[in-house]
């Protein structure tokens, strides 16, 4: 995540907020509850989204008395999943929508954000290892891990 930070300009913001600002994240496996205390995770749901001016659009939760990021019309990238139990690292989840209904008609988001996503994920196809088994892409820890008896799930 370090090289993404550094190299193409990505942020890392949660995926729920207490207010309609986002909030931003020093890593993926940080959690933020409702009176914003942070805590470590072990599930890593967060977004990614570049430092030019995204377009960021949040959606009020009514019952949880929280803001959550609405994907179908911001630019970013989910990154969820890889709960982790102590004993199963189960995949997760990397994508993101280049596209938009708007009236009943797709519209694509804007070419800028497009391309800044499409490096990401180049550019985190050649920090990850694939794995034709998982059919995923997982890094040198993880890869590690299941060497010495670490066990992969799915979700």
């Amino acid at each position: 995540m370090v090289e993404l930070q550094t190299n193409l300009a990505v942020r890392i913001i949660g995926d729920v907020s207490p207010s309609p600002c986002p909030i931003e994240l020093e890593s993926p496996f940080t959690r933020v509850d409702p009176q914003q205390q942070v805590w470590p995770a072990t599930l890593a749901n967060c977004y990614l989204t570049s430092s030019d001016s995204p377009d960021i659009r949040m959606w009020y939760m009514p019952k949880r008395h929280l803001w959550a990021i609405d994907d179908d019309w911001s630019e970013v990238i989910e990154f969820s999943g890889c709960e982790f139990s102590g004993t199963v690292l189960n995949v997760g989840r990397f994508y993101y929508r280049s596209d938009m209904l708007v009236n009943m008609s797709i519209w694509p988001k804007r070419p800028e954000f497009v391309s800044w996503a499409e490096k990401v994920f180049k550019t985190t196809k050649k920090i990850l290892n694939y794995s034709p088994s998982l059919l995923a892409y997982i890094g040198e820890h993880a890869a590690k891990w299941k060497r010495e008896g670490g066990v992969f799930g799915s979700i």
